[in-house]
């Protein structure tokens, strides 16, 4: 799986969606609580969400992780908000989602393979059978 067209030209890709973010927070977590953000740093503070919480929300970080992994548990305990990918925070029950997504992360999402091996009869179903549940299950799509 990759957010964009494999750019190697031994490699296939096969686009099955987007991904979209939103901003989430525990549903325990009452309205006229602030619970603060998870900012991302080290490595991680690079990627867009990662840009884009430190633009929108910076002065608001009260938890920083080196993973964005490590955030789902600080924000499921509701210790922080912060931006996931809606097939994750869709996922939980106890999570909200308290925006729309957001426009300017939306990545695509490919399935890519070894260009030799995709025409291989047990790769092509394997790949097709994963599609197939990618672009129909709404939980891993991005039409919410």
């Amino acid at each position: 799986m990759r957010n964009r067209r494999p750019s190697q030209e031994w490699l296939a890709g096969q686009k099955v969606g987007n991904v979209d973010f939103a901003v989430y927070q525990a549903r325990s977590v009452s309205a006229r609580e602030n619970p603060g953000w998870v900012g991302l740093v080290e490595d991680e503070a690079h990627f867009p969400t990662s840009t884009w919480i430190r633009e929108n929300h910076g002065d608001e970080v009260t938890i920083t992780v080196n993973k964005a992994s490590l955030a789902l548990s600080l924000v499921r305990k509701g210790h922080a908000r912060m931006l996931l990918p809606m097939f994750v925070g869709e996922a939980y029950a106890d999570l909200q989602r308290l925006s729309e997504p957001v426009e300017s992360l939306r990545t695509e999402r490919w399935l890519v393979m070894h260009q030799d091996e995709r025409h291989e009869p047990a790769v092509r179903h394997a790949v097709s059978s994963l599609a197939k549940v990618l672009k129909q299950n709404p939980l891993l799509s991005s039409d919410f």
